[in-house]
């Protein structure tokens, strides 16, 4: 199966699996699809302009570089990968340029403060890993283990 819908605080979330290797064929500007090009991946999926990347691969997205990493590690490491988009509401002015509806997404400072506690969650991992492997290191030392590295 492509796709998966589920609906959260009446808030719906599409689940897409592409191919890596292949154009996903949609192009997106803080964090939402911008443009959805023809006969892509995307368009053969249905994506919408306006909706929201949430998740790639399952990991929670903050803004655009972290989308960009996340994408093309993506495609590094998988043949097939899952994207998340909130399908966000939205509504178009004569002059066709879209602009919200009153559904209001994260704010920029929110957003930030998102991902500001992610890398600070991801450090601290990284430091408690690096205790751990110098504490193994100087007990391996003291016993006068030897190990190949």
């Amino acid at each position: 199966v492509a796709t998966k819908y589920s609906q959260k605080n009446g808030t719906k979330f599409r689940r897409v699996r592409f191919t890596s290797g292949i154009d996903i064929g949609f192009e997106y500007r803080s964090c939402r699809i911008s443009n959805v090009e023809e006969k892509t991946q995307a368009d053969e999926f249905g994506l919408e302009v306006g909706w929201r990347v949430f998740k790639v691969e399952g990991e929670p997205v903050f803004n655009d570089r972290h989308l960009e990493y996340n994408l093309q590690r993506a495609h590094r490491m998988y043949t097939e990968f899952e994207i998340e988009f909130a399908c966000l509401p939205k509504k178009e002015k004569d002059d066709n340029s879209v602009v919200e509806s009153e559904f209001s997404w994260l704010s920029e400072s929110e957003i930030e403060r998102q991902s500001k506690q992610y890398w600070r969650v991801g450090q601290a991992k990284n430091s408690d890993l690096m205790r751990r492997k110098k504490s193994t290191a100087l007990m391996h030392k003291f016993l006068g283990i030897t190990t190949s590295e």
